[in-house]
């Protein structure tokens, strides 16, 4: 995990550098060293969530899959027990029900349930700016939303070619790499915002 962080954190600093004039332009910013930290911050939370991501869903799919097996094995261990009971009421026998096997799959179950929460990620506390945000792209450009209002409070907008969608792009790519339009991500993250504004309680007089 480390040398993770270390090779996201060389890259993105790289990617940082060679766009911060463009950056600074897209927010009329004066403050250099604060947009440098506050992308920097974005783009390495988005590096580092979407690469740690992947070994997460992948444990996950394992041990739910392990879950299902196990729970099939219970439910045919039940079954036996249930018709080898009825057995013994209509054919007065007494069956030899091994209670040690149906003992080992529960335990085994238990262990492999427990394991599939664990490996669910910690829904944290609550936090309102982040209310309605559920994908890594909303969440930068919500991030990139906040530090946009700081600089050029309520002139956000998903106007192609307008500075706040280019200002996400261009944060996108550092933190990835890659050349992509975040047109949907952008527009739930504003409506959202704007939603909430509306919600907001008045003060009172």
């Amino acid at each position: 995990m480390t040398q993770l962080i270390d090779r996201c954190n060389g890259e993105i600093q790289q990617r940082l550098d060679k766009n911060l004039r463009t950056l600074i332009a897209f927010l009329h910013a004066t403050d250099r060293d604060h947009v440098r930290a506050q992308v920097r911050e974005i783009a390495l939370t988005y590096a580092f969530l979407e690469q740690g991501e992947r070994p997460r869903i992948s444990d996950l799919r394992r041990e739910a899959h392990d879950v299902g097996k196990l729970s099939a094995e219970l439910y045919r261990k039940l079954d036996s027990i249930h018709r080898a009971t009825t057995r013994r009421l209509y054919f007065a026998v007494t069956p030899r029900i091994r209670l040690s096997g149906l003992r080992a799959t529960l335990e085994r179950l238990h262990e492999s349930a427990t394991r599939v929460v664990e490996t669910l990620p910690s829904p944290g506390p609550a936090d309102s700016r982040r209310v309605g945000i559920t994908t890594l792209k909303q969440l930068l450009a919500a991030k990139c939303h906040d530090l946009f209002e700081i600089y050029r409070k309520g002139e956000a907008t998903s106007t192609l070619d307008g500075d706040f969608r280019n200002f996400v792009n261009l944060t996108y790519e550092i933190a990835t790499g890659d050349v992509a339009d975040l047109e949907t991500p952008i527009k739930h993250v504003l409506r959202i915002r704007k939603e909430g504004r509306k919600r907001k309680p008045s003060p009172i007089p």
